[in-house]
């Protein structure tokens, strides 16, 4: 237990060090394939949806807008999750933005091996494969030369000297990560034990360096890192948990470093008498996007359901934001172990083991 907590402590303070060019979400946990393909499959239970939704600097005339969707299964995990199985995600997003709609659509396969090393132990390698699409029209661009130099009057029909029509460029990508876990499920509310979960894990994209191509100038994307983790403590005694979480990226010359503390409040507990583990929450609290944004959040989680709120309040483009930056929603489903209906489930219910 005191490895996890010296684990995390410097994970934290290695952020220090870290000074994107990709999109991101301020919610990072709700995007557990984008931030790292060993995610795919690993969590409690067999399939799971989730959707994301961001629109950053509304006051600007056109705002950054990115979707995202993802769906994860699992291939031969066993009931009492004792045994490696495989996990499989499919994630897709669309990031638009500006006049010229320059954007990117993408899409990605990640594959991951998810290993039970002990009793509450886990760790899980991944592969992401992705096809990118970055788009841009130019024919929505106003330039300086199609101003009249005389009266300052605007004429289209003015030369521009500069790229016309639409721009694209399709790549392929690739990505690798690795996940620790821990999970404990004899922690009750209320008891001594106090560590419910923790995850740390590292993941590295574009490893292959792709080229984009616009109108004769190429250039090659930067490779980037990310470092993510988050620990879930109770509080005894009390209905209450704390549970702090970062994530650093780092791109070229560019990086970001989330750093946050959720607030839960167990609004339904799991039994261990029944074997169902089912719980639900509702979660306060805010991330800092260092140097740039504060990030108040709430999360309501109803047993599959998980629904999460959040909005930049941006520090650093205050002049022209007035310090409203992104709102953020996200939406997740997954068939839990504890699901009545679920399909596995023909030989009769299995009491999840120590390592589930």
């Amino acid at each position: 237990m005191n490895q996890l907590g010296w684990i995390f402590i410097f994970f934290v303070g290695f952020s220090s060090n870290f000074t994107a060019q990709d999109i991101h979400f301020a919610q990072s946990a709700q995007v557990p394939t984008l931030i790292n393909p060993a995610n795919a499959g690993l969590f409690q239970g067999w399939e799971r949806v989730i959707l994301n939704h961001r629109q950053q600097w509304t006051t600007v005339q056109s705002p950054y807008v990115t979707t995202n969707g993802s769906l994860e299964f699992n291939i031969g995990k066993p009931e009492n999750h004792d045994k490696a199985y495989l996990g499989v995600g499919i994630n897709f997003y669309s990031d638009v933005a500006g006049d010229s709609k320059f954007g990117t659509t993408s899409g990605s396969l990640n594959l991951s091996a998810i290993v039970p090393v002990a009793a509450r132990h886990t760790v899980a390698a991944g592969l992401q494969f992705g096809g990118n699409q970055k788009k841009v029209n130019y024919n929505n661009l106003i330039w300086g030369s199609q101003f009249n130099s005389a009266d300052g009057s605007f004429d289209n029909s003015n030369a521009v000297g500069e790229p016309i029509g639409i721009a694209s460029n399709f790549y392929f990508d690739l990505g690798l990560g690795s996940v620790y876990q821990y999970r404990n499920h004899n922690v009750s509310f209320g008891k001594s034990e106090i560590i419910r979960k923790a995850n740390v894990g590292i993941a590295f994209f574009h490893l292959t360096k792709p080229k984009i191509d616009f109108g004769g100038a190429t250039t090659a994307l930067n490779r980037k890192i990310v470092v993510h983790g988050d620990i879930m403590v109770n509080i005894p005694g009390t209905k209450l948990s704390l549970e702090p979480n970062f994530a650093l990226f780092n791109q070229g010359p560019f990086s970001e470093t989330l750093c946050g503390m959720l607030l839960k409040i167990a609004i339904k507990s799991g039994t261990k008498y029944t074997g169902i583990y089912t719980e639900s929450f509702l979660s306060f609290g805010s991330k800092y996007r260092i140097g740039d944004a504060v990030i108040p959040e709430v999360f309501l989680e109803l047993d599959a359901f998980k629904v999460g709120l959040s909005y930049d309040m941006n520090l650093s483009f205050s002049e022209a934001s007035r310090y409203m930056g992104g709102f953020e929603i996200s939406f997740q489903w997954a068939n839990l172990n504890t699901a009545l209906f679920k399909r596995r489930n023909s030989k009769g219910f299995k009491k999840p083991g120590p390592g589930a």
